[in-house]
């Protein structure tokens, strides 16, 4: 109830701003205290799931993920509050758009880890850029759009725990018949500048990658044969670590832009199963 409760008065602060210097100490002490309480829990799951899959088929990856995103976007959120609050009480031009894309490419990750995204704290971060900007930054001081900086750190925080409690409620399954066995193709963005790279990793939910999976990209598909076609890459594990594996592309073209992905992995029968993925992005 304690934690709602400063929750329901952070989300109301937001929209209320502060007209005194003590006003605007209490909302950020409760958030400072919130954001505590909230990276607590999410260190105490991710140790406890450490420790529990020791003993379980999956592995740790899709949490490493979710762990990974919140802290870039965290560090990001981090310095756009500090800068905000050097401006105090003056007027401050923001990007507001950068943030907000860069909220939507954090919900997307984060819903395509879990099988059942359904019920999760995701709906605070669909956001519409421009919207974001009228409502919170437009012809606001530093001191108001750090208060709203500091509640949006709260709604990245609550997405990631619900992520990782159900990641690993997913996980404490004991059977995983072939059939539930599914490939994920998670982009870091849905979109990539002119003389960027489109970048995603490749993993498997439900069972461990390892360095005999075998992974493909290509540019089309053989729908008949269920193989690619078109121009073939081998995907290969990370030199780091040979369960990790990662694709990174450098579109020649702006516009929209279709990749297939394949894996094949060898089931415990010696049988190979084919996992084909379409991915879409467009490069502005």
């Amino acid at each position: 109830m304690k934690n709602v409760s400063i929750i329901l008065f952070v989300l109301f602060s937001s929209c209320h701003y502060f007209e005194k210097e003590d006003e605007y100490k209490i909302i950020r002490e409760d958030l400072a205290q919130t954001r505590a309480e909230l990276e607590e829990r999410i260190v105490g799951n991710t140790l406890f799931a450490e420790k529990e899959f020791l003993k379980m088929p999956p592995n740790l990856i899709p949490i490493k993920i979710a762990n990974e995103q919140r802290a870039e976007l965290m560090d990001l959120i981090d310095k756009l509050i500090g800068a905000a609050q050097k401006n105090g009480n003056k007027q401050m031009s923001f990007d507001y758009k950068m943030l907000g894309n860069e909220l939507m490419n954090y919900r997307a990750l984060m819903l395509t880890l879990v099988q059942d995204s359904s019920s999760l704290h995701a709906k605070t971060l669909n956001v519409n850029a421009d919207s974001l900007g009228k409502s919170h930054f437009s012809e606001k001081t530093g001191k108001e759009i750090s208060v709203y900086l500091n509640k949006i750190t709260l709604d990245v925080l609550l997405l990631n725990e619900e992520v990782i409690s159900r990641l690993i409620s997913e996980s404490k399954k004991e059977i995983y018949p072939v059939d539930s066995l599914e490939m994920r193709v998670l982009a870091k963005s849905s979109s990539v500048k002119k003389g960027e790279s489109f970048r995603a990793e490749i993993l498997y939910s439900a069972y461990e990658t390892n360095e005999d999976d075998l992974f493909f990209v290509a540019d089309s598909l053989d729908k008949e044969k269920n193989e690619l076609a078109g121009n073939i890459d081998t995907i290969y594990s990370d030199e780091e670590n040979d369960s990790r594996f990662f694709y990174s592309f450098m579109p020649k073209k702006a516009g929209d832009h279709t990749l297939y992905f394949m894996g094949k992995k060898k089931l415990g029968d010696g049988a190979v199963k084919k996992f084909p993925v379409k991915v879409k992005f467009k490069v502005k």
